[in-house]
């Protein structure tokens, strides 16, 4: 595993979603064999120590070594908080930013937005062939954290409204296929 970001960045999977969509705990969901958020978990902890898990309210059922949960300071307030409480708990300039649902993510697509990091940069976004960005897929320098606390402060709480904020952000072309998020069930493939 190549540790050239060893200290540069902490990876944050965040499960603290309501998967209202999903109707079930979408982190816990089983899903080739495993439960979704360890895929995920997988895929970041193969780029960067320490992986925080972003839980919500509620502590998960998933103990992994190298891992520590940490609870929203602000509860329900979403992606946003989990991101303020990880720059708090974390000391690295760098968060790797990915949600629990998108068990496609590869290593090499973690690493190509890591590849990218510079000083100068806010932000390092995933985007889809579509010209989507995943703001929920990307690399955030703590030089950000005032923007994100005076969002949280005006409860202007989505993630794409941060990102309009931010003047130095890069995006980072990633195939549709490691991009895709599961939001219902029928998202999910058939086991077999």
């Amino acid at each position: 595993m190549g540790m050239e970001n060893a200290g540069g960045v902490t990876g944050l999977v965040l499960a603290g979603g309501d998967s209202r969509r999903f109707g079930a705990n979408k982190a816990l969901y089983p899903f080739d064999g495993q439960p979704m958020i360890a895929h995920v978990f997988e895929s970041v902890s193969s780029v960067c120590q320490p992986v925080l898990i972003g839980v919500g309210t509620e502590p998960l059922p998933f103990e992994v070594v190298g891992t520590r949960q940490i609870r929203d300071e602000i509860p329900g307030a979403g992606p946003l908080a989990g991101i303020a409480t990880a720059f708090h708990e974390s000391a690295t300039p760098w968060l790797l930013t990915v949600a629990c649902d998108m068990p496609y993510l590869t290593e090499e697509a973690l690493r190509s937005l890591l590849k990218v990091r510079s000083p100068s940069l806010q932000a390092v976004v995933a985007t889809s062939g579509d010209g989507r960005n995943h703001p929920l897929c990307a690399c955030y320098h703590r030089n950000i954290l005032p923007i994100v606390e005076s969002q949280l402060a005006l409860a202007q709480r989505a993630m794409r409204d941060l990102l309009k904020k931010l003047d130095h952000v890069q995006t980072v072309l990633l195939p549709d296929g490691v991009l895709r998020n599961i939001n219902t069930l029928i998202d999910i493939p058939p086991s077999g």
